[in-house]
C-alpha cells in the first residue's frame, strides 16, 4: 500500500518537474494565424480559434490570446499566440 502511494507521488512529481522545465525552455509565445472556412460565430470566436489551433498543433502548442475576425466569402481569420518551438515547426 505504501509502495503504491510512494510510486504515485513520484510519478506526479516527475510530471510537474518536466512540465515546469518545458515551460521554462519553450515558454516564449509567437503569433500565428490561420484562415479558415466559416464565420466566427458570435461568442464562440476566440474560443473556437483556440480549438482550431489545438486540433492543428496539439495541446503542447498551448494557444493563448486567441481572436477571430470575420472575412469575406464565409472565411474567418484566427490569430493565437502559441509556444514558439511549435510555431517554427509548422510554418
Amino acid at each position: 500500500m505504501k509502495l503504491g502511494l510512494i510510486f504515485s507521488l513520484f510519478v506526479v512529481l516527475v510530471s510537474v518537474i518536466s512540465l515546469h522545465a518545458q515551460a521554462q525552455g519553450g515558454g516564449n509565445l509567437c503569433p500565428k494565424e490561420m484562415t479558415l472556412d466559416g464565420t466566427c460565430g458570435g461568442t464562440k470566436g476566440g474560443y473556437g480559434c483556440a480549438l482550431e489551433f489545438l486540433a492543428q498543433y496539439g495541446a503542447s502548442a498551448m494557444p493563448q490570446h486567441c481572436t477571430c475576425t470575420d472575412l469575406h466569402q464565409q472565411k474567418r481569420l484566427c490569430k493565437c499566440d502559441i509556444v514558439c518551438q511549435y510555431n517554427k515547426l509548422y510554418l
